[in-house]
């Protein structure tokens, strides 16, 4: 009688410090309550509250299954664990899926404290996640490089009211896009016309980080997202998806929000001359930022200008209800338990 398989056992680590906490919460509830539900998948979920502690895995397990608020369940009085003891209780058998957004859970910090302990984990490696993570590192990089992408600049708290920062805005065409270097979620997002509104946009974006980027805004534009799992030089990619926004511009609770207002075209209706230069681009970026086992592209699309441009590369893709990494998945074919069995046994070797 041959042996059965043993279960894949999958630890989602979750939460953290950064403005991201929510929606990173909202992800790491939405795999588990799927791949509890479909059962081919062990997989428990380990909190990081906002001010760093961690909670015990009991203690997490217990929480997350609850009715509550997003943001109640960070708040919970349990006991915190240290993440030496979190260390011990992985190394048997498990897979980590960094699930933090932002600060020091997809900016290469936790991968980089689970790769010197030997624990494997789902996602890109240190320096593409750092990279990645960084807008100002990663345009400078993708210039460096020639992709296409939207004229910028990049400010420094502190200094950017001194005379050459002021001149560098004013060669910019207006309107503006306004970003924190190293936060995702369009968290701290702003699309400005005026001096005003751009003034208050860079002093809100250096509260949220030390550097921000400035664009130019694409004026009639389509959004295009492409996924890739898999090696560094032979990725498998998605079908690609569009988003239609009601509004002009993408912000946090056009993405999030009770209302949100985003709509996906799955897949995307385009010219195959265009979807193919979108996988083209796609790969070509993969490999150039280092990245492996899964990452997700994002694309702007000048209608009445400049045509596709390189927007970012996202390591750590959500997996919310609203997200489209597990839906362009879905539609290529590959469920959500499959993605994530596929993704354990690269990251296992």
């Amino acid at each position: 009688m041959a042996l059965s398989s043993p279960v894949p056992r999958l630890v989602i680590v979750a939460g953290g410090q950064s403005p991201e906490h929510d929606i990173s919460l909202r992800s790491a509830r939405r795999l588990f309550e799927d791949l509890r539900q479909e059962g081919s998948i062990s997989v428990h979920v380990q909190i990081v509250r906002r001010d760093g502690t961690w909670l015990s895995q009991g203690e997490s397990g217990r929480v997350i299954v609850q009715d509550h608020e997003i943001p109640k369940i960070s708040e919970s009085a349990g006991d915190p664990m240290s993440p030496g003891v979190f260390a011990e209780l992985v190394q048997k058998d498990k897979i980590v899926l960094p699930m933090i957004h932002g600060a020091t859970g997809e900016d290469g910090t936790l991968q980089g404290f689970l790769g010197i302990l030997g624990i494997p984990y789902i996602g890109c490696g240190v320096r593409s996640s750092a990279v990645c993570m960084d807008k100002a590192v990663f345009k400078a990089i993708a210039s460096q490089k020639g992709f296409p992408q939207t004229r910028y600049i990049t400010l420094q708290r502190n200094v950017w009211q001194q005379a050459p920062a002021l001149e560098s805005l004013r060669n910019l065409r207006r309107p503006l896009v306004v970003k924190p270097s190293s936060l995702g979620s369009s968290i701290g997002v702003a699309k400005v016309d005026s001096d005003e509104e751009l003034q208050r946009a860079v002093d809100t974006a250096l509260e949220l980080d030390s550097t921000c980027i400035v664009e130019e805004a694409v004026r009639t534009m389509w959004e295009f997202e492409i996924c890739a799992i898999g090696p560094t030089f032979s990725p498998r990619l998605s079908c690609i998806g569009k988003i239609v926004n009601k509004n002009s511009f993408v912000g946090y609770e056009d993405k999030y929000g009770a209302e949100a207002t985003n709509e996906f075209e799955v897949p995307a209706e385009i010219a195959p001359s265009l979807a193919e230069r979108v996988r083209d681009i796609a790969r070509e970026a993969y490999a150039v930022f280092g990245c492996e086992s899964m990452a997700r592209i994002d694309f702007l699309y000048d209608v009445a200008g400049d045509g596709l441009l390189l927007n970012e590369i996202n390591t750590l893709p959500g997996f919310t209800r609203t997200s489209l990494f597990p839906v362009l998945w879905r539609e290529s074919g590959i469920s959500l338990p499959e993605l994530l069995r596929t993704l354990m046994a690269d990251a296992k070797g």
